[in-house]
């Protein structure tokens, strides 16, 4: 299960990384292989802290007592960064605001049919990703029900995942969370990395 655990966390945190890193050098890459969503660079951010989020429950988990001082830190470190983030523009996206942080590299993002507003992730991708930080949360207090609170969270971060791709898969708009003037629709690739990262997030709350 480590092993699987690690593939996921791995797999889909190098995913958001190269996207993140993608935006500074080459954007025509990342609009590239986004397909008809772009993967914002604020949702390239979350995945790759959640990635990284991953790997060190797993390592707590694993390892025990030995790992875990240096583990929290990370864990909490990569939580609290993302949900901030991502908290914050989904507070703001459901009040039509805007932070401006939303619109990093503009000027390279093209406006689709599911876009709304250029730079604004999915209010279904910003809800999955401050739901899997605060399920690192979760894993970082010594709580009796930690584990049974971290695979909720995990299968519903998953399911939203799945709705995206089925969304994608059907052509209904609505699976992929977009909504005419409130929410841009989730990207395919985004929807493959939360399903990744929310099954990650019930092997990881498995009871040891």
């Amino acid at each position: 299960m480590t092993a699987t655990v690690r593939l996921l966390a791995a797999s889909s945190g190098l995913t958001g990384a190269v996207l993140f890193v993608g935006w500074f050098v080459d954007p025509a890459f990342v609009l590239s292989i986004s397909g008809d969503i772009a993967v914002r660079v604020t949702t390239a951010f979350g995945l790759a802290m959640l990635g990284a989020m991953l790997w060190a429950m797993e390592a707590t988990r694993a390892r025990g007592d030995d790992a875990r001082p240096m583990g929290h830190i990370v864990v909490s470190m990569c939580a609290l960064w993302t949900l901030l983030i991502t908290g914050l523009l989904l507070v703001a996206g459901l009040m039509k605001m805007s932070l401006g942080v939303e619109r990093l590299f503009v000027s390279q993002q093209v406006s689709g049919p599911f876009d709304v507003g250029l730079g604004t992730p999915s209010l279904g991708t910003l809800t999955a990703l401050s739901l899997a930080a605060v399920a690192g949360l979760c894993h970082v207090f010594n709580s009796r029900r930690r584990h049974a609170r971290v695979r909720a969270l995990g299968y519903v971060v998953s399911w939203l995942g799945v709705s995206a791709l089925v969304g994608h898969a059907l052509g209904v708009p609505a699976l992929f969370f977009f909504s005419e003037g409130l929410s841009t629709g989730m990207a395919a690739l985004t929807a493959a990395c939360l399903v990744a990262q929310g099954v990650a997030l019930v092997l990881v709350g498995r009871v040891p």
